[in-house]
This record gives structure tokens, sequence and C-alpha cells, in this order.
């Protein structure tokens, strides 16, 4: 008996399913759902609602709200309502299934592309760290290469084109280091046109324009560094660098006024110090000229960098007529550095003034054994073969 009512059961369930299959067609319904989420710490649901097609065999159109929504529903999605749009005939349900399997087949392709892109994006960026690690040893050479790798395996795809900008501006920075200015300029270049506003926008174009500088091409220095403070107006190098832009050119107080910018941004910016101290002098000012040289020493004290800072501010005490103080200052910057024959010369020249020919003698020797094409030099120590020196 117990055996018959099963075999009664199963038969009705199988004579259902038939009259379903028999009847059954395919409905296109539209399913609105919402997804919940935690959006932050506190805990806080955050409600995101989306509407979907759904294509199910049913065979009315309640059934075929029903099954569209169990379908839809679950997970983080909850179903809100379903509405029945049309009955698909044969044809066109077999159409929209290809068409699905078309995108399926491409999503796949792209995504397997895409796959293959980062594997080579995350290879670039090894040797691009390896290249971080020879810049911080300054083995510019070796750096060099490892940028290039880096450019090389980077996707050619718009998505990456941020990080060849990076790696172009690396090597960049790099050849900078190296006195390159022209090959500097030139990826400076390609960072700027690879990801001109954004990650790498405005130090490009300041140190583009600091390498302009560097070439004595005041002109487009200025029009890059402005650009960069237009684009980042906190930039305290880029405003050092355009005041040493017009300080080369003799605009002394626009220079002053961006290096106040520069020292405005950091309190402790020797070189701004240094530079504002350089405009100071040329504009005759030798005292305001020393107190920045003072200030830029005690931001920078006994390295080999402020050697420079103790030679400007030795010419400006000679300007003044100091010569003990001037020929003090030199002394401390040859002890900093050696090999700087700027100090050599300026030191012979103010032991000159004091009549100490013998000390002078010495010192443009020095200068000219550093640099034997140091012609101010050359000039000095043929005066002093005139005195019998």
């Amino acid at each position: 008996m117990k055996k018959a009512f099963f075999t009664l059961v199963l038969l009705a369930v199988f004579t259902q399913a038939m009259v379903f299959a028999q009847n059954a067609r395919w409905a296109e319904v539209r399913v609105y759902f919402y997804y919940t989420y935690l959006t932050d710490s506190s805990g806080k649901p955050s409600r995101h609602e989306y509407d979907t097609t759904v294509n199910v065999q049913a065979i009315d159109q309640r059934n075929a709200e029903g099954l569209a929504t169990i379908n839809v529903q679950g997970g983080l999605r909850t179903v809100t309502r379903a509405i029945f749009v049309r009955w698909l005939s044969q044809a066109e349900y077999e159409q929209i299934q290809r068409q699905q399997q078309q995108q399926q087949q491409q999503q796949q392709q792209q995504e397997n592309e895409r796959f293959v892109l980062n594997q080579q994006k995350e290879k670039a960026g090894e040797h691009n760290e390896r290249g971080h690690e020879y810049f911080r040893n300054k083995n510019w050479d070796r750096a060099i290469a490892e940028y290039s790798e880096a450019i090389r395996l980077c996707p050619n795809d718009a998505d990456y084109d941020v990080f060849r900008a990076v790696y172009y501006c690396n090597r960049a920075g790099t050849y900078y280091e190296k006195g390159d200015w022209d090959r500097a300029i030139a990826d400076f270049t390609q960072g700027i046109r690879y990801d001109p506003p954004n990650e790498v926008g405005a130090d490009a174009y300041y140190m583009r324009g600091s390498a302009y500088n560097s070439k004595g091409d005041w002109d487009r220095g200025i029009a890059d560094c402005t650009e960069a403070i237009r684009l980042n107006p906190n930039i305290a190098e880029a405003y050092n660098s355009l005041g040493n832009a017009y300080s080369s050119k003799g605009d002394y107080d626009r220079a002053i006024a961006n290096f106040n910018q520069a020292i405005r941004l950091i309190p402790k910016y020797s070189h701004a110090y240094s530079n504002r101290g350089i405009a100071y002098m040329k504009k005759g000012d030798y005292d305001r000229a020393i107190a920045d040289f003072t200030e830029a020493i005690r931001l920078f004290p006994n390295v080999v960098g402020t050697n420079l800072y103790y030679s400007n501010r030795g010419i400006a005490y000679y300007e003044k007529g100091d010569l003990d103080r001037a020929i003090a200052d030199f002394t401390e910057a040859i002890r900093l550095n050696p090999n700087l024959p700027n100090a050599y010369f300026c030191r012979a020249y103010a032991h000159t003034k004091k009549d100490n020919f013998t000390q002078a003698r010495a010192d443009v020797n020095r200068a000219l054994q550093i640099n034997p094409n140091y012609e101010d030099a050359k000039n000095l120590s043929e005066e002093l073969k005139k005195k019998g020196y």
C-alpha cells in the first residue's frame, strides 16, 4: 500500500512536469532588487538599487514573475518586484541565448587579456622598484636601465598610462641627476603626455622647468614652473626654480618674491634662503644677503652642500670690504669640499686685496690644478706673475 502511494505521487509529479513542459513558454521579466552593504565602521547599512532582465520558462505571467524572483533572489540581493514584459518566440529566445553566449565569451576574452596586461604591469613595477634601489645608491646607469625596462614592459593600454608616466618621470629624474638635461627634458615631456594633470603633472612640469633652467633656457623654465604652480600652488621647489630663472634674467624683485613663497611653504628650505641671498647680493643689498646665507648655514650645517653657502657669504663679505670674514668663509668652504676651484680663486682674490701674494699664488695654483680651463684663475695667475709671484 505504501509503495503504491509513492508510485502515485511520482506519477502525479511527472504528469505535472509533462503538462508544464507542454504549456511553458519563454517569458521576459524585469526584476527590481537591491543590495545592502555595511559602508563604514559604524555599521550603518547602505542600500543600492538595481534592475535586470531575466528570461524564464513559465505557463503564465504570474508564474513567470515568480520564477524570475526565485532566479534573482539570494545572497545580498533582495527582490522588491518582478514585472512581466512579454512572451518570447523560440527564435527570439535562441537569438538572445546566442547573444548572451557571445557576450560571455567576449567578457572572458577581455578578462584573459586584462590578466596578461596586469602580469606585464607587475613585472614593469618590479623593474621600477629596482630602479629606485639603484637611484638611492646613485648608480645612475643601472637605474636608467631598470626604468627603461619598466617603460618597455608597461602595457600599451590607456588604463596603464599613469604607470608609464611615472616610469618616464623616474628615468627623467635620473637623467637630471646625471646632468643630461636633453634626455631629462624628453622623458619629462613623455610623462606629461601620458598623464598631464594628474599623478605626475605638476612635478613633471617643475622638474622639466628646472632642466630648462640648467640649460640656460630661462623662458621655458619660467613657463614650466608657472604651469606647475598653477596645477599645484603648494610646490615650494617650483617657486624656488622659478626664482632662479628670474634671478638669472636679472629680474631680482620677482626672484625674491618667489623665494619668499618657497620659504613660506617650507620654512627650513635652506636652498631658497641661499638663492634669495644671491638675489639680494646681485641687487647690492649685502646685509640681507649675508643674513640669508647665515640662515642657510644654520639650517644645513657642516655638510658638503654647505660649502656653497659659505662661498656665497664670503663673496658678500668681500663686496662689503670685510676681507677677513670673506677669507674665513672661503676657508670653511674649502674645508667642507677641498675640490671647489671657485673657493680657492675667491680666497686668492681676497688675499691679493690684502697684499698676501704668496697665499694668493698658492690658492690660484690649486684652483688651476682642479680646473685647468678656469679663465678667471688664469687671468689672476698672470697678474701675480707681473708682480713677481
